[in-house]
């Protein structure tokens, strides 16, 4: 696999030029344990990574570290770890969870926010699509996170919030098997500029379907209709807006 990886960490450090080693190293990890190529239970250790990236150890351990941070991993000794990330039926599960959670943040949302507080969401969003644009996949997932985050506040009930809070950790990673598909990103951008478009109308019903929708679509976003679903919500919003 040695040369697999040096391969792919050239073509990573070409794509961005902007990024770190340790940027790209950690964006290669990741991939390939959201791709299931790792599977839970297995062992990465921080030598034998650093020899089939042709780096030293130390870019290799602070990749196992973010990744440890972030919930991919537990950290063993002898510098070496654990893949600990989701199985499909445990993303499936986690999608369900957030299908009930956020559509009613959202719903409060919706009532509750302010004209500042949407315009500071509308700024996650805009360094959202920036983001998408420039194939920038660490911007892109810190931004998407700091939209969702945003709007769960914003629901403004400490209900929700303490809910959102202890599952935080785990909706972070399940966010993060759709940002890491760059191929999706133009979707990606126009689903989160329809959400801040469905709460400036502060209505609670179309918000509460606009987030159920938002989370479907995501979960089967390679079904041919998925485009047709989101020209149907900008139709349905830019009516409510001539009325």
């Amino acid at each position: 696999m040695s040369n697999d990886y040096r391969r792919r960490l050239a073509e990573e450090m070409e794509r961005n030029p902007f990024s770190t080693l340790i940027d790209a190293i950690y964006t290669i990890v990741l991939h390939d344990i959201i791709s299931y190529k790792y599977e839970t239970a297995d062992h990465i250790k921080e030598a034998t990574l650093a020899e089939e990236f042709g780096v030293s150890r130390s870019p290799i351990r602070t990749t196992i570290n973010r990744l440890a941070e972030q919930g991919f991993v537990v950290k063993e000794k002898n510098a070496a770890a654990m893949v600990k990330a989701f199985t499909p039926q445990e993303r499936n599960d986690l999608i369900q969870v957030r299908r009930t959670l956020e559509p009613t943040a959202m719903a409060y949302a919706a009532q509750r926010m302010t004209d500042a507080e949407i315009k500071i969401l509308e700024t996650y969003m805009k360094k959202l699509s920036k983001a998408c644009l420039a194939g920038d996949m660490l911007s892109a997932f810190e931004y998407e996170n700091k939209f969702h985050d945003h709007i769960m506040l914003c629901s403004h009930n400490p209900f929700i919030i303490k809910e959102y809070d202890a599952l935080r950790h785990y909706f972070y990673q399940s966010r993060m098997f759709f940002t890491s598909n760059h191929g999706f990103y133009e979707f990606y951008i126009q689903e989160h500029e329809l959400l801040v478009a469905v709460l400036k109308l502060h209505d609670k019903e179309l918000a509460r379907a606009a987030m159920i929708r938002h989370l479907s679509l995501l979960s089967d976003s390679s079904r041919p209709d998925a485009r047709a679903n989101v020209d149907a919500v900008s139709c349905k919003i830019n009516s409510l807006r001539s009325d």
